[in-house]
């Protein structure tokens, strides 16, 4: 079952200071900044929902929203041209320890929410009903989601696979430090150093962990994987099935639908795009050719059973039983 959501900006200027509150501990965005999205909160909380200036406080946020991406880029741009100047940088790259600081801030302290328009909630809720005892994290970030109460105190085994060893450490430090006091820590936490993209055929460190688990998570990977589309991932959705236990495995995550976005440009609105062309530009995402069709496609062709649903510009889903070509 496909459930479709056409993407919709927040309706309030009030939700973006909230939210990049929220995540602004490490103070990435300035306090001269936060006080003039504060300054616009307060004035779109103080109008009329039926006010005559509607018009004008959408034209205002779409302002404080590029005022704010334009910060965040000008920040993290210098890093991404030095890196750039020896070669085409590959997103795993970009996860220095001082980057990895601020990941969460920048991801789900705005591009997500008010770019991308999908909320930290969702992704939340998605691992909570998912994850299993025996769990393997494909392209770990942060761990933000695996130290959520609810999913870390449920797996007392993990694997985590990158390719970044920076990801891998402080993903594993913030699992353990998720737990209350009064409950079992994780006790056996793998990390393994992959590439996700390799053929499947290929003997590697993956080959003796296909089948394995009962849940394997891909969770904003695909969007930063190089490809003129999703066709171009095949191996890397390919190896995530094949680690899928056959029984009662499941596969579940999400990825930022590029074409998607440019299908509907008007709505998404300049920053969107110009903040996706840059990223894009910089090797930090590869998804320009990323589509809904497609992603459905490889999913059904790979696994027997797919909940999928459009979530702002992003496809989420839930897919298990996979087929037996992915886990010989």
């Amino acid at each position: 079952m496909v459930q479709k959501e056409k993407a919709s900006k927040p309706n309030h200027m009030i939700n973006l200071y909230n939210n990049i509150q929220k995540h602004n501990s490490s103070c990435f965005f300035p306090p001269e900044l936060m006080s003039a999205v504060r300054e616009a909160a307060t004035a779109d909380a103080c109008t009329s929902p039926t006010s005559d200036k509607d018009n004008d406080l959408g034209m205002a946020y779409e302002n404080t929203v590029a005022k704010v991406a334009e910060f965040m880029l000008k920040r993290v741009s210098q890093p991404m041209a030095e890196k750039k100047k020896e070669k085409k940088m590959t997103s795993e790259e970009t996860y220095t320890i001082s980057l990895l600081g601020l990941y969460d801030t920048l991801v789900w302290g705005f591009n997500s929410p008010f770019l991308w328009r999908i909320q930290e909630q969702e992704i939340r809720s998605l691992y909570e009903a998912n994850i299993s005892e025996n769990h393997c994290e494909i392209a770990v970030g942060t761990g933000l989601f695996l130290s959520s109460r609810g999913v870390s105190n449920h797996s007392t085994k993990m694997t985590l696979i990158d390719l970044n060893a920076n990801s891998l450490n402080s993903c594993e430090d913030r699992i353990q430090r998720s737990h209350s006091p009064d409950t079992e820590a994780v006790t056996d936490i793998s990390m393994i150093v992959a590439d996700i993209t390799i053929a499947p055929e290929e003997e590697s460190v993956l080959t003796p962990l296909k089948g394995k688990f009962h849940s394997v998570a891909a969770n904003f990977l695909f969007h930063c994987l190089r490809g003129s589309n999703l066709n171009d991932k095949f191996n890397a959705f390919q190896n995530c099935a094949s680690l899928v236990d056959p029984e009662d495995g499941v596969f579940f995550g999400s990825t930022i639908l590029g074409r998607e976005i440019m299908k509907d440009s008007k709505n998404a609105g300049k920053t969107t795009l110009h903040v996706m062309e840059k990223f894009n530009d910089w090797g930090v995402f590869g998804n320009i050719g990323d589509t809904y069709e497609d992603l459905e496609r490889i999913l059904r062709g790979m696994f027997r059973d797919v909940e999928l649903k459009r979530v702002g510009y992003c496809g989420v889903w839930r897919a298990s039983r996979p087929r037996k070509q992915n886990i010989t």
